[in-house]
């Protein structure tokens, strides 16, 4: 039945851009989408599009996206296919999961989640849990989360998130610049960029060559800044802001890069740049409140923090820059041991075997 029904990917309630710079769970979705398309499935994702390029009915790598604008109308897109055989997979938010329940051409329901929190999800996990076929969780740490808000552990499966390998090609050990790092997510309060920012400044006057880039805006939450970024553009020389960029810019930077630094203060479901610049060979130090440390093996591709304060960052940071070396060592690590365990066609195809 699956080869000659459709499957409908329902995006939560933000905005999504079929061809433009996203957040990570709005890149696992176009990813996942458009893997399952380049498989021979029929693909179609509802969600409230935004870019100058977006548009309702539009096809981009094979798969159909519909808009179901701000007041995020799932219901219009059960009428669209209400006379044909689909299976569903419902991402973050449990109302169309719900509103399922009343079309009988739903064949299968799985839910995904990229939440780092049970909270936010439309319906208690345990709830969700009974309706759908499976709940599908994208690391341990967050499985657990969703058991301890009382979704059934049986009722779980975790798919870690794929990554693109056409895209996200690995960078040569000997020509990278060790005293480059880099930054990649929005810039809210809960990735920790503060302290980044901070460390870096009180490494710079050691290491004149140390240079920061960051890539990414608060906007990809839809919140604002949480600090002046013109402030820290006069006040410490040597950090670029690059702003919301397509995923291609974000790949040649960790290519050439020597570190990657994501040190969020709050648990991380996946953290998906860490993944990217890992399987390019870039070393990462992440934080070890969530998903992080089933992708980051601590002292062999990178190492695990605790985020608490710039001082104990900065470090860490001190600790891999000083050694470059160390960083090349790591940087070939990365390759030889996450580059082969992810890809999105590895993660769409234990969706298929799902559905």
């Amino acid at each position: 039945m699956l080869a000659t029904s459709a499957i409908v990917i329902f995006h939560k309630d933000h905005p999504l851009d079929p061809l433009g710079a996203n957040g990570g769970a709005e890149t696992a979705t176009i990813a996942l989408a458009r893997t399952l398309a380049l498989l021979g499935r029929e693909v179609y994702v509802a969600a409230e599009l935004r870019g100058s390029e977006a548009r309702d009915g539009m096809v981009a790598d094979g798969v159909t996206y519909y808009d179901i604008g701000p007041d995020f109308n799932t219901t219009k897109i059960f009428q669209r296919f209400r006379d044909r055989p689909i299976h569903i997979i419902v991402a973050c938010k449990a109302q169309a999961l719900l509103e399922s329940r009343a079309y009988p051409n739903v064949i299968s329901r799985l839910f995904v989640t990229h939440e780092p929190s049970a909270d936010g999800l439309g319906l208690r996990p345990g709830i969700i849990g009974a309706v759908a076929d499976r709940v599908i969780c994208v690391s341990q740490c967050q499985k657990q989360l969703l058991v301890k808000a009382g979704c059934s552990a049986d009722a779980i499966t975790v798919i870690p998130n794929g990554v693109d390998l056409e895209l996200f090609t690995p960078g040569t050990t000997e020509e990278r610049d060790y005293q480059r790092i880099v930054f990649a997510g929005a810039l809210v309060v809960d990735k920790g960029l503060h302290l980044l920012i901070e460390s870096f400044a009180a490494l710079k006057p050691k290491y004149p060559s140390l240079k920061l880039d960051i890539y990414g805006t608060a906007a990809l939450w839809g919140r604002e800044n949480y600090f002046d970024v013109e402030h820290v553009k006069r006040s410490v020389p040597d950090i670029t802001f690059h702003g919301a960029v397509r995923p291609a810019i974000i790949a040649e930077a960790m290519r050439g890069a020597g570190l990657m630094v994501q040190p969020s203060i709050y648990f991380e479901s996946f953290s998906l740049t860490t993944l990217e610049a890992q399987v390019t060979g870039l070393p990462a130090i992440g934080s070890d409140l969530g998903g992080m440390r089933e992708i980051i093996q601590h002292g062999t591709t990178g190492l695990l923090i605790t985020p608490t304060t710039s001082q104990d960052l900065a470090q860490t940071i001190e600790s891999l820059i000083s050694q470059p070396a160390k960083l090349k060592e790591m940087s070939k690590n990365a390759l030889n041991i996450v580059r082969p365990k992810y890809s999105w066609e590895r993660t769409a195809q234990q969706f298929i075997e799902l559905l």
